[in-house]
């Protein structure tokens, strides 16, 4: 049985990225949705007649894929600005840590529901979600119509195999929940939180499953010099030997990689998250984005946690994905546009295991945005997706679809009690500061 139609008209169609190469702009497009899934992309002139039950208007708009926010821990808006101005390894031991510790279901649930906002108000539609009580991110970000891979990271702290029992628990509860939206992963956190005992009882777990991986690696110089102190070899190398990268896998940060680190992350097919705002202001330092264009690396992107970022903006995380390592390495011609747009859309969507998505083309997921070109940063915008990724900012998305769904327009949260939410993640908030 075929569902109603939807039409988005009257648009500018900006298509997206395939292969590093932007697709043409469609100057007067429109879109049907029906099912989920684009029925139609492409010249207004040309669509097939169909009957639409809803027509939503797109004069003066940019219709483009929505983004996939690849690195996040979405509970962590709770903890916005907590411990500024510390390096990694402190912010977490000395702050993060001890606050963690007081966070219970509820603020868990609290804290979700708020960045559900704030994705959805630039233009996310796809989370990658590491973090604490699992089953309230499932809860949060599926009622409100977001699609999302949420892991249950393991960290051996005397406790390891309860926290694997734990993970694989949740993956058989929720994996496919929410229509298919909603997957689960298995995962470690990190190798400074982990031991090679706990990685390779997760390795031998996930055979058989539909597993994604998610875990950090080599966010900081210190991290890699620790972890080759530890076991002579780079968090990279460490993660491959192990077993841990011969299933899908995201690897946030990869900060301090070397050439070695960048061919095995490519011959393995992991997923590099770069996260440069979280990455900036913890003093970590900056990706080398070309170079991993360059080996062959995936790329998808990220915004970390609230408490490191402080936003959950993947607009300001493009801008500064394509730019940093032109000012770091001196040359304005590294990190293409193109190959930042199609990280921070197709190339989330993927790797987090929903095919078919992360373009505006005929029979894929209607996972889309509709842009303000009217607004005084875009009126004059010319070239896509260049003024995307340096002029484009969250606060000029004008409607978020995902699965052929509205969920955000003009304003409006359309799945979920805006009010609600910001009065709940205030209070759960305020007990963990002041137990703190």
């Amino acid at each position: 049985m075929t569902g109603a139609v939807t039409r988005i008209s009257g648009v500018r169609l900006f298509p997206g990225v395939e292969g590093g190469r932007a697709l043409p702009m469609v100057e007067r497009g429109c879109a049907l949705v029906r099912d989920g899934r684009f029925l139609y992309a492409g010249p207004e002139d040309e669509a097939p007649d169909a009957q639409a039950v809803e027509t939503l208007d797109g004069r003066g708009m940019l219709l483009m894929p929505a983004l996939a926010n690849a690195h996040a821990h979405s509970a962590m808006t709770l903890l916005r600005g907590a411990g500024a101005e510390l390096p990694l390894r402190e912010w977490l031991y000395q702050v993060i840590f001890p606050l963690e510790k007081r966070l219970d279901s509820r603020a868990a649930h609290a804290g979700v529901a708020l960045a559900a906002m704030e994705y959805l108000r630039c233009g996310v539609t796809a989370v990658n979600d590491m973090y604490m009580f699992p089953e309230d991110t499932a809860q949060a970000l599926g009622e409100c119509g977001l699609r999302t891979l949420i892991t249950n990271a393991c960290v051996e702290f005397g406790d390891g195999e309860r926290q694997l029992e734990e993970a694989l628990r949740f993956y058989r509860d929720y994996h496919g929940s929410f229509g298919g939206r909603v997957r689960a992963g298995i995962s470690v956190h990190a190798e400074y939180t982990s031991t090679p005992a706990l990685v390779r009882r997760l390795v031998k777990a996930a055979e058989g499953l539909d597993n994604v991986a998610h875990v950090h690696v080599s966010e900081t110089e210190r991290e890699v010099k620790e972890c080759i102190a530890r076991h002579g070899k780079s968090p990279v190398r460490y993660f491959h030997d192990l077993g841990l990268f011969g299933m899908p896998a995201v690897a946030a940060h990869c900060l301090a990689v070397d050439g070695e680190d960048l061919d095995l992350l490519a011959k393995d097919g992991v997923t590099a998250a770069l996260n440069p705002v979280s990455n900036l202001k913890l003093g970590s330092g900056v990706a080398p984005v070309e170079r991993m264009l360059s080996h062959g690396v995936r790329l998808a992107v990220g915004t970390d946690g609230a408490a490191s970022n402080d936003s959950l903006d993947l607009f300001e995380e493009m801008k500064l994905t394509g730019i940093l390592p032109k000012g770091v390495r001196g040359d304005p011609t590294l990190v293409p546009p193109e190959a930042v747009f199609e990280a921070a859309s197709r190339g989330g969507f993927a790797a987090m295991g929903f095919p078919e998505t992360g373009l505006v083309r005929t029979g894929w997921q209607a996972d889309c945005v509709l842009l303000d070109l009217d607004a005084p940063n875009l009126a004059c915008a010319r070239d896509f997706p260049a003024a995307l990724v340096y002029a484009a900012r969250g606060e000029n998305v004008r409607l978020t679809m995902a699965a052929g769904r509205v969920l955000y327009r003009d304003g409006e949260y359309l799945t979920l009690d805006a009010a609600r939410a910001v009065a709940g993640a205030k209070e759960a908030s305020r007990r963990l500061r002041l137990e703190a």
